[in-house]
């Protein structure tokens, strides 16, 4: 076999294989709206099926990553720490200040805490993420999963063009020894 065979089945593999990936994510959210190719309609999974996704982001979000309980945790754990830095204005006896500035740091807190287990029970972190989804551009949408998620698919793309080279130089290799 001749080596410019191998490197020519290579390259082609590399680059069907880099070329299949770009495409395959940029259909993801391309073409937006639906366009026909005789009796196929061809639209972006995300345009197409956005509710769905948001549906299915939001409650997976809200059943294994940022449940209401959660959130009020969060803004408790805030709270209290902003409260720990309470210092009162006015001048007070050392002793007499700090039974003050306890008191009012432990009814604020006794507030809040019940304010949050009132506020969580009509919570939803899933309907939240839903309105947010909403509110986004399909083009926001795209830009958004790139910037978390770009890096990530460069390199996904770099390994399907190494696994397709692989397969290029394998395909020549066997053809060669067919002939």
């Amino acid at each position: 076999m001749q080596p410019w065979m191998l490197a020519l089945g290579s390259a082609f593999g590399a680059f069907i294989g880099y070329a299949a990936n770009r495409v395959a994510i940029w259909m993801l959210f391309h073409p937006r709206k639906p366009l026909k190719l005789g009796p196929i309609k061809v639209q972006g999974v995300f345009p197409k099926r956005r509710r769905e996704i948001a549906e299915n982001i939001a409650r997976t979000v809200e059943e294994n990553i940022l449940s209401p309980e959660d959130v009020k945790k969060m803004v408790s754990e805030a709270v209290d720490l902003r409260l720990r830095e309470v210092r009162l204005p006015v001048p007070l006896p050392a002793g007499a200040r700090e039974v003050l500035e306890s008191a009012i740091r432990q009814v604020v807190a006794s507030a809040i805490t019940s304010f949050l287990s009132q506020m969580s029970e009509g919570m939803s972190v899933s309907e939240f993420i839903l309105r947010k989804f909403e509110e986004v551009s399909d083009e926001e949408l795209e830009r958004m999963f790139l910037d978390a998620v770009g890096k990530e698919l460069r390199y996904i793309a770099l390994n399907d063009a190494l696994i397709g080279a692989l397969v290029g130089a394998f395909e020549m290799a066997l053809l060669s020894a067919l002939h």
